[in-house]
């Protein structure tokens, strides 16, 4: 007997993309606070009425255009005398759209540009001892770093003099992944970082100079990469920086109290946060002269702190408990109270939030001591050829686990893989009666949709042990725009051994006559869980992506900018592209169907140009996209399914 594989594909809309307004960089990235820097908005689409968005401190001036077109526009920012130190997001609205974000940089100290930067060709001025540029102290430096280059900055010390220097990139939207090293006349090395705790990937030290006299700073990307946005501020001085936060997040709606601790802090310092229904605070320290605030977290879920020893401590269930391994070597213990058959998913929280150096290691075991389980000791599996993206494999361990018959108690241990510990090694803990789920995290930080158009929205859905179908939707799309899509489907068993991720995808439609204006949507993802279960899970949005070029290089995404998905019903285009075929057909193994579409004008003098791609097409289920498309008038694209081995014919 022959058994066939059968699937029904949904077709989306087709769509010609939004372009909307792009920006690529501030020229300066930043500048002290109560100065006034002439800032250049560098991008395209900036033409026209352009309305600046954001939160930088300060007054702007438009400035007259003297060349550039829509790609440059001056403005002179009066940056506020009480401006505290901090990125602040940057973004820019036409009739087109709304553009991406970028972050301008308000600090304390007088502030340089390097001298190479200015240079429209790369021709190397400062890359060493011999060719570095003098600075006075203290200071700000812009610069940049292209490729194999090398910036080296001479300032001169006394002995016993205190310093402190960083390298603000990756916290403030640049792709360049510093390393910093200070040297004496002789070129003696005296110090050197490469991605200090709390900062990313930034690069931060303190010393204390040994004698009077000339010393060399050095600044390269650890790669020597050739990256799109390859910017950097240097702060040279005098000032203060935390290194982690004890809690870790706080509760949204309640007021936090939490310390700032370690980096060159004598003590820790302690910061009250107000009550906030964000899902992001700033965490400032205080002082004239202090470093970028510390984003903390703020969950929906009720905290407890961690009891006094290291326990057993009683954990209840759907509350994060904050821990802390104090002492090197220390075993955090905690009990949970369960029934044979039930599932639980364990999870802890300390090395993704940047505010812990605590690289944590879960383990459970039942009443009588017997290991069931424990996480963050596997290395991380290879990736499959069919992911798509890939979950963080340094991630902060979690356990999904179903009680084994004739437990009733389960002992979960919190510690350091590395056997560390101290005051900066806080950690959460929690626990939820639940089978395995997932994660749902937006691709794009943004989005534009013309008034009688479409526009693709994609969503990366992380599976943490759940293999079924998982529904997105809106839960607030704007009048005029509704919502079309959105299906993932289960995995299909014996094609691999796991799966970590999977692309999903929907499409926002917005009216011809859909008011043009900006608005913000909630996206959710819904499935059922094998014991019924109905989970619904809020997909968290970027804020800010900068793109990392290079091997194995993940791209750096700020999520503290966003709460969910911001986006604008944009002007009409003057073309679309309209599926003509089905949008529903049913495809049996091996299969292959034509999908017609036509491009179409109320303009005659519009003709389309080269070759469409679906390449963008997210892999749905075992359906796969064949070739590209040659322009015509009509145009087919073709898909196939290809089943899984449980389905071949036998």
């Amino acid at each position: 007997m022959r058994k066939l594989f059968a699937c029904c594909l949904f077709l989306t809309p087709l769509a010609l993309h939004a372009a909307g307004p792009t920006l690529a960089r501030l020229d300066p990235p930043g500048g002290q606070a109560g100065s006034t820097v002439r800032l250049e908005i560098v991008g395209a689409g900036l033409g026209g009425d352009m309305k600046i968005l954001g939160e930088v401190p300060g007054a702007f001036t438009p400035l007259t255009v003297e060349t550039g077109g829509d790609r440059r526009r001056p403005y002179l920012v009066e940056i506020d005398a009480d401006a505290r130190t901090g990125a602040y997001p940057l973004r820019i609205e036409t009739n087109e759209g709304v553009s991406n974000i970028l972050l301008f940089t308000v600090g304390p100290f007088p502030e340089t540009t390097e001298e190479e930067a200015l240079l429209d060709e790369q021709t190397p001025l400062n890359d060493n001892a011999a060719k570095a540029q003098a600075i006075e102290l203290p200071r700000t430096v812009n610069g940049t770093l292209r490729g194999p280059d090398r910036d080296v900055y001479r300032i001169h010390g006394k002995k016993g003099q205190a310093l402190d220097v960083e390298v603000q990139a990756r916290r403030i939207g640049s792709a360049i992944d510093p390393v910093l090293e200070v040297r004496d006349a002789e070129g003696k090395l005296l110090a050197r970082n490469n991605d200090a705790p709390g900062i990313q990937a930034d690069a931060r030290l303190s010393l204390t100079l040994p004698s009077d006299g000339e010393y060399s700073i050095w600044v390269q990307d650890a790669r020597f990469s050739e990256q799109r946005l390859d910017f950097y501020r240097l702060a040279v001085g005098r000032f203060q920086y935390a290194g982690a936060a004890f809690p870790v997040s706080g509760r949204r709606g309640e007021a936090l109290e939490l310390q700032l601790l370690g980096g060159n802090l004598d003590k820790p310092q302690t910061v009250r946060l107000p009550a906030s229904d964000a899902r992001w605070a700033q965490a400032h320290l205080e002082g004239d002269a202090v470093s970028l605030p510390l984003p903390i977290a703020l969950t929906e879920e009720p905290q407890a702190m961690e009891p006094g020893g290291n326990g057993p401590h009683e954990l209840e269930p759907d509350t994060l408990m904050n821990g802390r391994i104090g002492t090197a070597g220390e075993r955090d213990s905690y009990q949970l109270a369960v029934k044979p058959g039930e599932s639980w998913m364990l999870e802890t929280r300390a090395g993704e939030t940047g505010l812990s150096r605590l690289y944590a290691l879960l383990t459970v075991s039942d009443q009588s001591g017997k290991k069931l389980a424990s996480a963050g000791d596997q290395e991380p599996e290879t990736p499959l050829s069919n992911i798509v993206s890939n979950s963080d494999s340094a991630g902060d361990p979690y356990i999904a686990l179903t009680v084994p018959d004739g437990v009733t108690a389960l002992e979960i241990t919190v510690e350091d893989l590395l056997g560390r510990g101290g005051p900066e090694y806080g950690y959460q803990l929690t626990a939820r009666r639940q089978p395995p789920d997932f994660t749902l995290t937006l691709n794009d930080p943004y989005v534009n949709i013309p008034r009688g158009g479409v526009e693709q929205i994609d969503v990366t859905l992380d599976r943490r042990g759940f293999e079924g179908p998982v529904q997105l939707s809106v839960a607030n799309a704007p009048a005029g725009v509704s919502v079309q899509g959105g299906h993932i489907p289960a995995e299909f068993g014996g094609m691999t051994t796991r799966r970590d991720s999977r692309r999903g995808m929907f499409v926002l439609t917005a009216d011809k006559d859909a008011a043009p204006e900006p608005f913000t949507l909630e996206v959710w993802g819904e499935a059922t869980l094998p014991d019924g279960t109905v989970v619904r899970r809020r997909a968290t949005a970027p804020g800010m992506v900068a793109g990392v070029s290079g091997r194995g290089q993940r791209a750096v995404a700020m999520p503290w900018l966003a709460e969910d998905l911001t986006g604008r019903v944009s002007d009409a285009l003057p073309a679309s592209i309209e599926l003509i075929s089905p949008k529903r057909i049913k495809l049996i193994q091996g299969m292959v169907h034509n999908i017609e579409w036509e491009f179409r004008s109320e303009d005659p003098s519009l003709r389309p140009d080269g070759t469409v791609d679906v390449g963008s097409l997210p892999i749905v289920g075992n359906i796969r996209v064949l070739g590209g498309a040659n322009v015509k008038r009509v145009r087919r694209k073709a898909f196939t399914s290809c089943s899984p081995p449980w389905a071949r014919p036998r």
